[in-house]
This record gives C-alpha cells, structure tokens and sequence, in this order.
C-alpha cells in the first residue's frame, strides 16, 4: 500500500492556518471591542460622579437615564428612598460642592455583558466613604446609567488629603 505524500496534506494545513489567523483576528477584534467600551463605561461614571460632587447636574444628567433610580443601604443599616433625577438635582441644589482636587473616585472593577455592564465605584467624601454598584445600558450605542446601589457598611481604607 503505498503511504500518503506530504502533498497531499497541504490543504488541510492550508486551512488550518486560515482557521488559526481568523480566531486569533476574532479574538483580538472582541478584546478591542471590550477595551473600547470600557474606556466609555469609565468615561460615563466618571462623568457621572464628578459632576456630581461639583454640583453641576446638567453635565451629569446626560449620562443617567431618565428612569434612573439611586439607592442604598444607609450608614444606620436602612435602606434609603429611592432618588430619581428629579430628587438628585434637589440634593445638588442643597449641599456644597466637592472640589475635583478633593475627591478620590476609584472605579475598581467592570463586568461587560453585551449591552449591560456593572461597575463598583468607591468614592465618598474624605471622611465618609462608600462604593456604588453602577448598572449601565447600551442604547443607542450609547453607554447610560439606569442604576445605582450604594453601601456605607463596605470599608474602604485610603489616605486622603487633609480637607
């Protein structure tokens, strides 16, 4: 019986080259992809937080959903009311801002599932800290806010400059 040459062969390893270069095409296509909307994600909650604490609603509400809901568990156990955006510009209107140089925003992790994301912020005012479990949508193509829990019985440990 005579034994295959090495010619015969070439196709297969002509397509598995072409099968390897095409998964390795679609994985580093999905790892930019992933990457991209990350940097969005943490360009939405950084807008969110920061111009929350500056008290500039308008340049915050555009990264919220209209339907956005905040809430938490409060420092004494309870969970807190539910603040709309409506109730969020009330409590801006109402408290002194949070100069940028002051505030300490760290977004610690990001788990991405197709158009739903979720995002752990801590942050906090320098002598009350606290993390938010943000809930994020793509709409649109474009990456908003529709929740946020936060928790004061999480501990955060950092330095913070005097205030």
């Amino acid at each position: 019986m005579k034994r295959p040459s090495l010619y015969n062969f070439i196709p297969l390893i002509v397509l598995l080259m072409i099968a390897v270069s095409y998964a390795k095409f679609s994985f580093s296509k999905k790892q930019s992809s992933i990457t991209e909307n990350q940097r969005e994600i943490e360009k939405v909650i950084t807008g969110y937080i920061e111009n929350f604490f500056l008290n500039q609603y308008q340049e915050m509400e555009v990264v919220l959903h209209d339907r956005v809901s905040k809430r938490g568990i409060n420092e004494d156990g309870n969970l807190s009311e539910e603040c709309s955006k409506k109730t969020l510009r009330e409590i801006m209107n109402n408290k002194e801002p949070l100069p940028l140089e002051m505030q300490k925003n760290r977004i610690k992790e990001i788990t991405l599932n197709d158009n739903v994301a979720t995002a752990i912020l801590e942050t906090g005012y320098p002598n009350n800290r606290w993390k938010e479990y943000i809930h994020l949508a793509k709409i649109d193509d474009q990456w908003i806010i529709v929740d946020i829990f936060w928790d004061y019985k999480t501990e955060i440990r950092e330095e913070f400059p005097n205030v």
